[in-house]
């Protein structure tokens, strides 16, 4: 037999309902039973958004760009501020006379940061075309859009010239990818020798054999089609190139500790957030998206790691002799 708070929670309208209704200042107390069913397919809300006069700054700043900027902060689309990119960094020995690049730059905040801190010519790629115009924007804004510029490019297509960087990072590419080993040989030959690659990812750690409830409702609400690696593949994979993967860390728990503040801060935030309603809908699907992905992790299906690889097997130095 059900419990009395397991019978509760099924009868709560569903999140989405009662998030537009947090938003509005509407209590569900006050709304009848039968509105607060869950929707049909075309059937409106019963808790309405009200029109906004208010326009974002630029056609390009749209609701979704605020909405990331104010979660997670400038420049962010995902989690990971300034100092965290800075030390995401740190172990590549990065400065000026390097060129590098980044692929997944979201809205360009580590980029900008990178040339900012070391003075260095970077390029970034984003596979997200709003956010690729977006970060274009801000970095054109900023006064880097030689020095830092972003474009939208295809994961699935990456060309790179060959020989060409001395560092590339990937922020959270990898595990949408469905040809890993086809992107992993087009970033290998795009790198210099003893050129390096930095990047971050979601990787499988539960059982790869069995689809467990918590990693089939992760899996489907990614916004590309999520097929994550595990560490030992990754470590297989790069051994197969000339990329020498030294560090495969396990970042999980610092990033699970980042998102979950940045989520509880967002009542510190409800003024910004109510100040446009067109907000509402980005923000509730972020908020979801990342709700499923920390279930994920604490169910132990998925978790998060930096691996740091070096390029092997060329031209070599005379330190080598």
């Amino acid at each position: 037999m059900a419990s009395t708070a397991a019978v509760a929670r099924d009868s709560r309208p569903p999140f989405k309902q009662r998030f537009k209704a947090w938003w509005e200042g509407v209590d569900l107390d006050d709304v009848a039973p039968s509105e607060t069913v869950k929707l049909a397919p075309g059937q409106k809300d019963t808790v309405r958004r009200g029109k906004s006069d208010k326009k974002p700054a630029f056609e390009w700043e749209t609701p979704r760009i605020r909405v990331l900027q104010t979660i997670w902060g400038p420049g962010c689309a995902v989690p990971g501020d300034k100092d965290f990119c800075l030390w995401l960094a740190k172990p590549c020995g990065l400065d000026p006379t390097m060129t590098v690049a980044e692929l997944g730059a979201g809205l360009g905040g580590f980029t900008r940061a990178l040339h900012q801190e070391f003075g260095l010519w970077i390029t970034g790629f984003e596979e997200d075309a709003e956010l690729a115009r977006a970060a274009m924007e801000y970095s054109v804004m900023a006064g880097l859009g030689k020095k830092a510029p972003i474009s939208v490019f295809a994961p699935e297509m990456l060309e790179l010239k060959e020989s060409a960087y001395d560092c590339i990072f990937s922020r959270d590419i990898f595990y949408g990818v469905k040809d890993k080993n086809r992107m992993l040989q087009t970033v290998e030959k795009a790198l210099k020798p003893r050129g390096q690659l930095l990047f971050t990812d979601f990787v499988r750690t539960g059982s790869t054999t069995e689809m467990r409830p918590t990693y089939m409702a992760w899996q489907p609400g990614e916004p590309v089609t999520a097929d994550p690696w595990t560490v030992q593949k990754y470590q297989t994979a790069c051994a197969e190139r000339r990329l020498d993967l030294r560090v495969s860390e396990d970042i999980t728990k610092l990033v699970r500790t980042n998102v979950i503040k940045c989520l509880a801060d967002l009542l510190d935030k409800s003024e910004i957030l109510k100040s446009d309603p067109r907000m509402a809908e980005p923000l509730t699907q972020h908020v979801a998206l990342w709700t499923r992905r920390v279930g994920a992790i604490d169910s132990g299906d998925i978790g998060f790691f930096r691996f740091h690889a070096f390029k092997t097997g060329v031209d070599k130095m005379l330190s080598d002799w």
